[in-house]
């Protein structure tokens, strides 16, 4: 009887206590899938004006945190499109950092809303049809900063004229 009492404690414990020592089931990784029609474009993932990753579609990127991002798809002949990626809490993983922290105090709950691992994309895949630009139409993409002595300075790059 001592040594089933034994097994079953491991048999219980251990669960508990591991998940209290890693604090999540869950990956911080988050994979996104771009699609374009026409293939071949060019998708910039940009973090509040700062390139944090560039590919080629059809193409996959992999984001560590949580943040709304912004990404241009762009291909010569085409009109440049812009989608946002934002982001959601998902009920599963709510629910399974609940039932996996009340063991352990809601510390691994406590740490995985802090870390963003309860929040997914709202999007996986993104497919996206490019509208060709019309006859004798061009596209010129202009650079806006504000200065620190408030003032705005406007550029465009040379391939653009």
């Amino acid at each position: 009887m001592k040594i089933l009492t034994r097994f079953l404690l491991t048999v219980i414990v251990v669960p508990v206590l591991s998940s209290c020592l890693s604090f999540s089931l869950f990956p911080l990784a988050r994979s996104i899938k771009v699609k374009t029609s026409p293939e071949g474009a060019k998708v910039e993932i940009f973090d509040e004006r700062e390139l944090i990753d560039d590919f080629t579609t059809p193409g996959r990127f992999y984001l560590f945190r949580d943040r709304n991002l912004t990404m241009i798809i762009s291909k010569p002949g085409y009109r440049t499109t812009t989608e946002d990626i934002r982001f959601r809490y998902s009920p599963v993983r709510t629910g399974v950092a609940t039932v996996t922290g009340l063991g352990c105090l809601m510390m691994p709950t406590a740490v995985d809303f802090l870390t963003g691992a309860l929040r997914v994309p709202e999007k996986q895949v993104f497919s996206i049809t490019l509208e060709p630009l019309q006859e004798g139409e061009e596209e010129i993409q202009f650079d806006v900063q504000l200065q620190e002595d408030n003032s705005v300075l406007v550029s465009a790059s040379e391939k653009d004229f």
